[in-house]
Order: C-alpha cells, then sequence, then structure tokens
C-alpha cells in the first residue's frame, strides 16, 4: 500500500486527505445533528409530561381557592350578588373537571399514584359542600354561608390544594431528576 501512495501525485494525496476530513466533518455533523434532535425530543417530552401538569394542578388549585372561597367570602361580605356567586361558583366546578380529566390524562410516576387518589377523595367529598354552597348563594343566606364557609369549606379546600401542591412537587422533582439524568448522559 505504501508504494502505491507513494506512486500518486501531490494533488491527488492532498485530494485524498480533503476528502477523508471532509467525511469524518460530515460524520461528526451527522452525530451532532442527531444529538440535538434527540435533546430537542427530551425538551419537549420534558414540557408536555411535566410542565403541563404542572399548570393543570395550578388551575384547579386556583378554582378552589380563587374561583370557589374568594368568590364566597365576596358574596358573605355583600361585594358580590349571590347570582352572580353562583355563576362563578358553577364555571369553577366545571373548570376543576376539566383541567383534572386533562391533569389525569397526562403522563404520571408511581409515586404519584396514592396521592392522586387522595385528592380525588377528597374532591369528592366537598361536591356535596360545593352543591351546599349553591343552595346558600341561590337562597342568599348569608348567615349560614359564614358558618358553613369556616367550618366546612375552608378545611376541605386546604386538604385539596395541599394535595395538589404536593402532586406539583412531585412533577417538579421528576422533572428535576428527567434534566440531571440527561444531563449525566451527555458528560
Amino acid at each position: 500500500m505504501g508504494s502505491s501512495l507513494s506512486r500518486l501525485r501531490i494533488s491527488t494525496k492532498l485530494s485524498l486527505a480533503f476528502g477523508l476530513g471532509a467525511a469524518l466533518l460530515a460524520c461528526v455533523s451527522l452525530w451532532q445533528v442527531n444529538a440535538v434532535r434527540e435533546d430537542g425530543q427530551e425538551i419537549i417530552q420534558l414540557f408536555e409530561n411535566r410542565m403541563v401538569p404542572i399548570r393543570q394542578l395550578k388551575l384547579v388549585s386556583d378554582a378552589y381557592v380563587l374561583d370557589i372561597a374568594n368568590t364566597a367570602r365576596l358574596v358573605r361580605g355583600g361585594t358580590l350578588p349571590p347570582e352572580q356567586g353562583l355563576q362563578k361558583v358553577r364555571q369553577a366546578r366545571e373548570n376543576i373537571k376539566r383541567d383534572w380529566a386533562a391533569y389525569r390524562s397526562s403522563f404520571q410516576v408511581t409515586e404519584e399514584h396514592a396521592r392522586v387518589l387522595e385528592t380525588e377523595r377528597l374532591m369528592a367529598q366537598a361536591e356535596p359542600l360545593l352543591d351546599y354552597l349553591e343552595v346558600l348563594f341561590y337562597s342568599a343566606d348569608l348567615p349560614r354561608l359564614d358558618r358553613f364557609l369556616d367550618q366546612s369549606l375552608v378545611p376541605v379546600r386546604d386538604s385539596i390544594v395541599e394535595q395538589l401542591d404536593q402532586l406539583s412537587r412531585q412533577q417538579e422533582m421528576a422533572g428535576r431528576e428527567q434534566v440531571q439524568a440527561s444531563s449525566l448522559r451527555v458528560k
């Protein structure tokens, strides 16, 4: 092989060396493009599997805290007419069902399952209370609303919100672990 290479002209040797370098550069470039594509897919997966569910959990939590409990306080205080409060609570309940169903359809880690079941148990426990809240709004019974809000609704709401917060933290931790695993693979 050495003798056949020595018979080649310098321009041919340079062309071969340049071609070999170009082929090596093309291989490295393809490898990098593939790595970037995989990283992009991981980022999309992280967003869809972790960030979107966190937002859904936040929407459910906000519906309980802002749309239901605060609306009840505004009605109790006379700032909001009971009819408008009733509409807001009904809309919040629809939003909770929609956003919770969207969250449940997302990818969940095994550790979440028990907390999801507990959250659903508490949400089911809240349903008759929310029905009664609507009755209080409909009848404009503000003295009962005052007692009901503090003694019945707020404690259940707080338990639900705590569970939702814990689920969000689990999503965050799972996302953090996914990022760390990805960064270790790159190193």
